[in-house]
């Protein structure tokens, strides 16, 4: 599977398409589909959501025989709903270990830009972004305890112990 696409309601989704792909539909949590339509040979496939709710859906496409040849996650947020920071500190932990994997494998093969919630890393050594991606790293750890304590979990168990005299 793709990584998920995030679209807040009433913006178009744009897919990159499959040339090969005949027909892509997206499909709720009840497996039912939603939204389908017919690929003309498009690079680029733009879906309107203004008829999807909010919530998860996959959009698939279909080969000519009827085989999935992609799945890709797609959720839809409302149009002031704030996005989940946890979520969005772990998305991007996840793209920066793909960049030190790719520098890992290959130094050459790297890109030397990369763009993550509007913010642009440049070339940058390994050791950088290992220091990133520590930072980011804790800074989740803080967001998942403040999320923890605000729905009532403490991270201290508190055991109460009673002696008594026989």
């Amino acid at each position: 599977m793709t990584p998920q696409i995030t679209v807040r309601k009433g913006l178009p989704i744009t897919f990159d398409g499959l040339t090969d792909a005949e027909s892509f539909s997206v499909i709720d949590q009840n497996e039912k589909t939603v939204f389908a339509r017919t690929n003309n040979g498009e690079q680029f496939i733009t879906f309107p959501s203004t008829q999807l709710e909010t919530g998860k859906y996959l959009i698939t496409a279909l080969n000519h025989s009827g085989d999935i040849i992609r799945i890709t996650p797609l959720k839809i947020i409302g149009l002031f709903d704030k996005e989940d920071r946890v979520d969005t500190l772990r998305e991007q932990l996840k793209l920066i270990d793909q960049v030190i994997s790719a520098k890992l494998e290959d130094d050459q093969g790297v890109l030397t830009q990369l763009s993550i919630n509007s913010k642009t890393l440049v070339y940058s050594s390994l050791a950088d972004l290992v220091a990133l991606s520590d930072s980011l790293r804790t800074q989740l750890a803080q967001a998942v305890r403040t999320k923890r304590a605000k729905q009532g979990k403490s991270p201290i168990t508190a055991i109460k112990v009673k002696f008594t005299r026989d």
